[in-house]
């Protein structure tokens, strides 16, 4: 509850109140605008520094197969492209997950209460589609081809029964 109102119930007094209650959920919806226009800032920072290591660790294997025969050069070379390949996969949907929880804090509990059978893959692929991200960007955040993320996404429509006249977008904007 927000408020209440005193029986007799004077006009003015709920008027007042209720215009308040808009109010505050006008407030509280420009707070979940600014704060999802945040979260996909640093998605998108989080996209470019993933193809800035992506494109570091393809110059490296480039640069062993320039020079097949040096043993302890390619073990370092190596050592360098898992260390980043390590940290792309980890470090960034951990940042990701952690910065959509506390702007949208009951969305993935909602989801998984109505489809327990999701996997984490589609957890993801779910979260990224409510923010509205385009399939190149989900691609290269979650490693994979733009094809592959259209199938995921056809897949994952026919699991949640949603509609082909159905925006996938404004189904899980209800959660």
């Amino acid at each position: 509850a927000y408020d209440y109102i005193r029986k007799p119930i004077n006009p003015v007094e709920l008027a007042a109140r209720v215009n308040s209650a808009l109010l505050f959920a006008a407030c509280h919806q420009r707070e979940i605008e600014k704060k999802n226009v945040e979260l996909v800032e640093k998605t998108l920072i989080l996209i470019k520094n993933n193809e800035f290591n992506i494109e570091i660790a393809n110059q490296l294997h480039r640069l062993l197969d320039a020079f097949p025969d040096s043993n302890e050069a390619k073990a370092i070379i190596h050592r360098i492209i898992d260390e980043i390949e390590e940290k792309i996969n980890q470090d960034s949907w951990q940042h990701f997950e952690i910065a959509f929880q506390n702007v949208h804090t009951d969305f993935i509990r909602n989801i998984i209460s109505q489809f327990p059978g999701l996997t984490p893959a589609e957890l993801r692929l779910s979260i990224l589609i409510k923010l509205g991200m385009n399939t190149k960007d989900m691609a290269s955040l979650l490693f994979q081809s733009p094809d592959s993320i259209k199938v995921a996404r056809s897949r994952l429509r026919k699991k949640l029964q949603v509609d082909n006249d159905l925006s996938f977008h404004n189904f899980l904007a209800t959660f």
